[in-house]
């Protein structure tokens, strides 16, 4: 811990739901599969270019995130990442990721612009399922597979 209202994430702690704010510390490779599942206090996270990977589910029903810095390092980002996470209104995602996997931004009602580097080669079913305010995707390329149902609402 850092003070009362960080918290530091090493990738091997059972993280404490009640956080509010996250430092992912340097040399942590990925962020483990519901790592941060139902943290519904969560607003802010730090992760540094160690991290590649983003599990499944890392940050689902992290309610109170509003923002996500994520770094150019990320090549994966895995199925339902940040499902749920209501009030998240924007996501750049990093040159580098090539793939937004199934349901990645579902639920994210919030969620009103997205931008997609040249990187990105398939979008797949449902990845911004029932996000309503979404208006604005930015594609830098066209993408190889783009699914029909991406959006599915």
């Amino acid at each position: 811990m850092m003070s009362a209202n960080t918290y530091e994430y090493n990738g091997f702690d059972n993280v404490p739901r009640d956080i509010v704010c996250v430092r992912v510390v340097e040399g942590v490779k990925s962020i483990a599969a519901s790592a941060f599942t139902e943290c519904h206090n969560l607003y802010s996270i730090t992760i540094p270019n160690s991290v590649t990977i983003i599990g499944n589910f890392a940050f689902g029903e992290c309610r109170s995130l509003l923002t996500m810095k994520i770094p150019s390092s990320i090549k994966e980002i895995h199925e339902f990442a940040f499902s749920g996470c209501k009030r998240l209104s924007n996501i750049d995602i990093p040159i580098g990721v090539r793939k937004i996997n199934l349901f990645t931004f579902e639920c994210c009602s919030n969620l009103e612009k997205i931008i997609i580097p040249s990187s990105v080669t398939e979008i797949c079913e449902g990845a911004f399922y029932e996000c309503s305010n979404l208006v604005s995707i930015s594609v830098k390329v066209q993408c190889g597979n783009v699914d029909d149902n991406i959006y599915l609402f």
